[in-house]
């Protein structure tokens, strides 16, 4: 769940990005293409935070001058992830910045770097008037510790806006801060299927299994999303009861709910669907939430294949070393073609089907064999298609590809 997950954040940018950039397209060429380096940009700055290069600091520090705040945010937490002291001088002024999301990553940062006065501006963040400015800040301090994880427990109760709300209870989840459970139980109950939604997921993560009742009445719920949550927790915790209902999705009409279904059969060991999560990845009009949710399928299935292959060894009394099993690779084959490789190809052909999401399937997949065609994929035309493949290559902290990244960032960098 967690690769899935991590992405959630990131592509919310660039969509919104590309929305904006598509709604200003018809007034302005110029506007569309300054959105489309904003995309490009923030995602570059990105991957070269979390590769983590010492030598991309002075390009991240020229970032920090940049007029978008995306750019700027984006530049201060690459150089927090960096671990370079010496860029402290050059964060500190951005804790002022206009923009909000900028002044927290950059507090973010210093923390980072070990600037403990930044911590009390965090906490003031926290207490903030302005919704936007609590949420963002949620997002982002869950990681430092238990100080900060108490304080947000302690806001739960008595947060009003929704979207705060989610915050809340996805960073209490996803850093497994026991002492939340009470409220996050009580939140499956909540008015938002937002915030019910969060809370099946943060159950999963917090493995409180106690909670399977309540999920198995959240399966009624009437909003979609809730239900493909539910059903996502309740196959990770191994329950059984409700396998043919969640067989029965793979036929739904909705495509959450039969994505959900098809990772929560993966979590029981259902071998059987392998052919389906082939034929989807593949199939021309299949949707990108099926692709992504097939692909991650199958890598959920992949230690239930080596303990089939492994017990049929032992019940041909093969005699070698059996724990080399644990070094066997093998990889998905769709229509007779190792899988990989048709991604791999996709990458290439802006009309195939698969090009456009062929870097996040790749990536599902811990496909590292694509990792020289995923960087030659960056010369490519397409804002977006160069913004997914930047970030597919920052999450596979790939130093190979630094140059590659520089290269773009001063191709489209503003």
């Amino acid at each position: 769940m967690r690769k899935i997950a991590i992405l959630t954040f990131t592509f919310i940018i660039i969509a919104s990005l590309t929305v904006t950039a598509k709604v200003q397209e018809s007034s302005s060429g110029r506007v569309n293409d300054r959105y489309s380096k904003i995309i490009v940009t923030t995602m570059v700055v990105e991957a070269l935070g979390k590769i983590g290069d010492p030598q991309t600091r002075d390009a991240l520090i020229q970032a920090l001058k940049s007029k978008e705040f995306f750019i700027r945010a984006y530049a201060a937490q690459a150089l927090g992830r960096l671990q370079d002291k010496a860029s402290i001088p050059f964060l500190k002024p951005l804790i002022r910045d206009k923009n909000y999301l900028v002044s927290v990553l950059a507090a973010v940062a210093l923390v980072d770097l070990g600037d403990k006065d930044a911590e009390e501006l965090l906490f003031a963040f926290l207490k903030h008037e302005n919704p936007a400015i609590r949420a963002n800040t949620i997002h982002e301090v869950g990681r430092l510790g238990d100080n900060f994880l108490a304080a947000l427990n302690e806001m739960l109760p008595e947060e009003k806006e929704e979207s705060v709300r989610v915050k809340l209870i996805e960073q209490l989840g996803a850093y497994r801060y026991k002492p939340a459970l009470p409220l996050i139980r009580k939140a499956l109950k909540d008015e938002s299927a937002q915030v019910r939604t969060a809370a099946c997921t943060a159950i999963a993560k917090i493995e409180d299994k106690e909670s399977i009742p309540r999920l198995i009445q959240k399966l009624k719920d009437q909003d979609v999303l809730v239900r493909a949550a539910a059903t996502g927790t309740l196959a990770t915790f191994g329950e059984r009861t409700q396998i043919d209902l969640f067989r029965k999705e793979m036929e739904a009409d909705d495509s959450i709910l039969e994505a959900s279904s098809y990772v929560a059969l993966a979590n029981l060991g259902e071998l059987d669907i392998l052919p389906v999560l082939l034929e989807k990845i593949v199939a021309t009009e299949s949707p990108t939430i099926i692709r992504t949710e097939a692909a991650r399928a199958l890598m959920i299935l992949k230690p239930h294949i080596f303990n089939l292959v492994e017990e049929a060894l032992e019940e041909t009394e093969i005699l070698y070393d059996i724990p080399l099993l644990e070094n066997l690779q093998f990889d998905y084959q769709a229509n007779g073609r190792n899988l990989k490789l048709i991604l791999t190809e996709a990458l290439k052909d802006s009309e195939n089907p698969l090009h456009q999401d062929a870097p996040l399937i790749l990536y599902i997949l811990d496909a590292k064999m694509a990792l020289p065609a995923l960087r030659s994929a960056l010369s490519q035309e397409n804002p977006e298609f160069v913004a997914l493949t930047a970030y597919v290559l920052g999450e596979f902290r790939d130093k190979e590809a630094t140059k590659y990244l520089i290269e773009v960032f001063e191709k489209y960098g503003i």
